[in-house]
């Protein structure tokens, strides 16, 4: 009797355990679960866009401004994110980024119609990115981007409807052109054309702040002749050939801070060039303030060689020297750290000892 009801004793006991059991085994299903979700969101992240990886997407590009700002939109996703999309121009059924280009929806190019500057817009599927020029369409670029957040390790950019893009009011169009390019005289001392031409040319592109190398003070005299509203630092003319790296700039949205011009030489303030060199180097500066905004930026304008014909001497000290010199010399003219705009000619050319 006893043993019957110790048998039944044991049997109640287990039946009693068998819920904590099943319990635990329960929770360690649960805990499995969370452990398998950790690991899904901890693995590679990834960049989405509207839910879809950015790398589904493929860039559809219309003329030559778009192409310009495909490259742009692809390098700028590579510098942050290490991945680049396909490019075409022509558009596909997958997911696409329209660059400049309306696409198949009229209502996207309506909306676009009636923006002043640019537009991010949304179909329910394709991405558009809209302005009036390259210079436009890399600003809507940079808003694109703007709009990215984090979602735990992912990093995502939500289009959802059309997007009227306004572009900074202290942007700055800068423009590089060396003059004598096309611009030599001939053996009578004339010009090949009318330099009128190229002054009228920049005018089109209404730069805030250009730099022109190898000019001549007919060139300076013919720009400012056609763009009456700017201001011009001639620099220092390089001897032996009367050609200076100029610096113009809009006199009715910035002033003249400061300007100098120096050799890139040991002895930067003394005309003097490399030893054994033929050609005498230097920089120009200025450092210009916006009438509108008060902010101060420095502007930069030089003319070196990059690379010299195959089988000269010293070639690589010579251009090395120019370069450490006018880092070195930006970095003491700029000791405020104000940003830094450059134009520059990088010229392969043989060098000739005189």
């Amino acid at each position: 009797m006893k043993r019957k009801f110790r048998f039944l004793s044991l049997v109640l006991a287990f039946l009693m355990l068998l819920p904590s059991l099943f319990a635990c085994n329960n929770q360690d299903g649960a805990q499995t679960s969370d452990t398998e979700a950790q690991m899904t969101q901890s693995g590679e992240p990834t960049f989405r866009l509207n839910g879809i990886k950015m790398t589904d997407y493929t860039l559809v590009y219309s003329g030559q401004a778009s192409e310009y700002a495909v490259e742009y939109f692809n390098i700028k996703l590579d510098e942050i994110y290490e991945i680049e999309l396909e490019t075409t121009k022509s558009a596909g059924d997958g997911y696409q980024i329209f660059i400049d280009k309306k696409g198949s929806d009229a209502s996207i190019y309506s909306f676009f119609e009636s923006c002043d500057e640019g537009m991010i817009g949304y179909d329910g599927k394709n991405v558009y990115i809209l302005a009036k020029d390259k210079v436009g369409l890399c600003s809507v670029i940079d808003a694109f981007f703007a709009k990215a957040t984090t979602e735990g390790a992912d990093t995502v950019i939500k289009v959802e409807q059309n997007e009227k893009v306004a572009f900074a009011k202290d942007s700055l169009k800068v423009m590089s052109y060396n003059v004598l390019y096309d611009m030599y005289y001939d053996d009578n001392g004339e010009l090949p054309r009318d330099i009128t031409a190229l002054a009228n040319f920049i005018k089109e592109q209404a730069p805030d702040v250009f730099g022109t190398q190898e000019t001549m003070s007919t060139h300076k005299e013919k720009i400012l002749s056609a763009m009456t509203n700017y201001e011009c630092y001639e620099g220092i003319a390089l001897k032996g050939t009367g050609m200076a790296n100029m610096i113009f700039w809009n006199a009715d949205k910035y002033k003249k801070v400061s300007s100098g011009f120096q050799y890139l030489t040991s002895t930067p303030f003394v005309e003097s060039k490399i030893e054994e060199s033929n050609s005498y180097r230097g920089f120009s500066y200025v450092v210009l303030e916006s009438l509108a905004t008060h902010k101060q930026f420095m502007f930069v304008n030089v003319h070196v060689t990059y690379r010299n014909a195959a089988g000269e001497t010293n070639d690589d000290g010579e251009d090395t020297s120019r370069y450490s010199t006018l880092i070195s010399s930006l970095r003491e003219r700029n000791a405020r750290g104000c940003p830094l705009f450059s134009s520059v000619t990088l010229t392969r050319c043989p060098r000739v000892k005189p």
